[in-house]
């Protein structure tokens, strides 16, 4: 498993690097979504507080998953210093929805079993009550 302690995992309808290593985050998503209607395209960025366990350069990858099926992922080449927080900025992207279900966003290095940054369901808007899995 990848050796990072997830401090904070944010999903937004929006992000952008500002100076100073600032980001700003439009409508942040506190719970899950509730979706009027499917299929849907909402718009999603997500933003990641993470504090290695160990020093390291490595190549990881970041996989955004709905359901069992893979919906984007990106790899970067990243430095870690241990006990050192670090932010994962990914931004806007369309995520294509066709039914109620999770999303799932995770890191990992090629062959190790990822480590989950965040899960958040994608409920209709008629079902009953919606927990916060943030």
């Amino acid at each position: 498993m990848t050796p990072l302690k997830v401090n904070t995992a944010i999903m937004c309808e929006f992000l952008t690097e500002t100076p100073n290593n600032k980001h700003t985050l439009v409508n942040v998503i506190p719970g899950d979504m509730i979706l009027h209607q499917f299929p849907s395209n909402i718009p999603v960025a997500f933003y990641f507080e993470v504090t290695p366990k160990l020093d390291e350069e490595a190549d990881y990858i970041i996989e955004i998953k709905f359901g069992k099926k893979r919906a984007g992922y990106a790899t970067a080449h990243v430095a870690f210093e241990a006990g050192k927080q670090g932010v994962i900025a990914l931004p806007f992207g369309l995520l294509a929805v066709e039914a109620p279900g999770a999303v799932v966003v995770s890191i990992g290095r090629e062959g190790e079993r990822p480590t989950v940054l965040l899960k958040k369901q994608l409920i209709a808007a008629g079902d009953a009550t919606s927990s916060n899995d943030s």
